[in-house]
């Protein structure tokens, strides 16, 4: 069987989970089908090698209509059997009126999408408006990117959505039930696993023993909410929670806005940016971190696997006013 597979993400310049999954859904098919990888053109891909599959760096990101034309000539030649999309977004009408089309969901990339069309002349729009202007630009492009992706979802045959909330999102905007799956993400439990000796992690780190220490590894972007977790970090402090420290692990646009933004709320010296790493180098230290999390709106911190102290829950104003806690004996954290 041929595969087709769409991607903005991959490895080695974009490190978290879409291109983690990417990455590793392309090895796997590989092993049996003959898998090419369509993916944007700036991309380095000098150092993936014969891992069963070939990479076309293709996509420019910046001219859907562009893209579409170069995705359905080079489906042309290629002639594949299904298309997988792993964006929301990038199931081009061309694809979709002649091959099988698979597109899988994860939640962000449907309800606030960053691929498609976006307003005319955007790059000029965006030097000349600030503030609520500036806002509201931003919602009408959202609103334009959503109605698209939507209409790509309700053609495409199979929409893969990532959990259950995701799934009754899909169908609240429309899209069919019977061309829904569900399917969780997988996690490498040889990667994320628990330390064994807590010393020399704490050693290793450069923290007292008494330090709660919290890590997030990602690209550094908005919608990750970096600074959700910061402004807890300081709202802690105040409480009296003088221990706590907090990592980030890697880079991107929001690294500058976020340290200057550390330094205004006084966590400084709680927060330490670590930088940008290698996916490879990412095992030895997530053995020696003593919790993991992702910082999204609402943040469940599983302190107690390494710690044997309580849940930590982050959540925003943007969440649930009434949202309780499940976990006995938590701390719920309220911004």
């Amino acid at each position: 069987m041929r595969i087709l597979i769409i991607t903005d993400q991959f490895p080695p310049n974009h490190f978290g989970g879409m291109a983690q999954h990417a990455y590793h859904i392309s090895k796997f098919l590989g092993r049996r089908h003959e898998v090419a990888v369509l993916l944007p053109y700036h991309i380095d891909v000098s150092g993936n090698g014969d891992e069963g599959f070939s990479l076309v760096p293709l996509l420019s990101m910046k001219h859907p209509r562009l893209d579409a034309w170069r995705s359905a000539r080079f489906a042309r030649g290629f002639r594949p059997d299904v298309v997988h999309v792993c964006t929301a977004g990038m199931a081009y009408e061309s694809l979709l009126n002649k091959y099988p089309v698979v597109v899988r969901v994860v939640g962000n990339d449907f309800l606030r999408p960053w691929v498609g069309s976006g307003l005319p002349l955007r790059s000029i729009v965006y030097r000349l408006v600030w503030g609520k202007v500036k806002r509201w630009c931003q919602n009408v492009e959202t609103g334009r990117r959503k109605s698209e992706v939507i209409r790509q979802l309700k053609r495409a045959d199979k929409v893969v959505a990532n959990s259950d909330w995701t799934m009754h999102r899909l169908e609240e905007e429309g899209v069919g039930i019977e061309s829904i799956e569900r399917v969780v993400g997988g996690m490498d439990c040889k990667l994320f696993c628990p330390p064994t000796d807590k010393a020399a992690v704490r050693e290793f780190l450069g923290f007292a023993p008494q330090d709660f220490v919290l890590m997030t590894a990602g690209n550094l972007i908005g919608k990750k909410g970096f600074d959700t977790v910061m402004r807890a970090v300081a709202l802690l402090k105040k409480q009296g929670e003088t221990q706590l420290r907090y990592i980030v692990l890697g880079d991107g646009p929001e690294e500058g806005a976020l340290r200057q933004l550390a330094k205004a709320i006084g966590v400084d010296g709680e927060v330490k940016f670590v930088g940008r790493i290698a996916q490879a180098c990412l095992q030895p230290i997530t053995k020696r971190a003593i919790s993991m999390f992702r910082s999204l709106v609402t943040t469940v911190c599983r302190a107690d696997l390494w710690m044997s102290r309580p849940w930590v829950e982050l959540t925003s104003r943007q969440g649930d006013a009434e949202y309780q806690s499940s976990v006995p004996g938590s701390v719920v954290c309220r911004l």
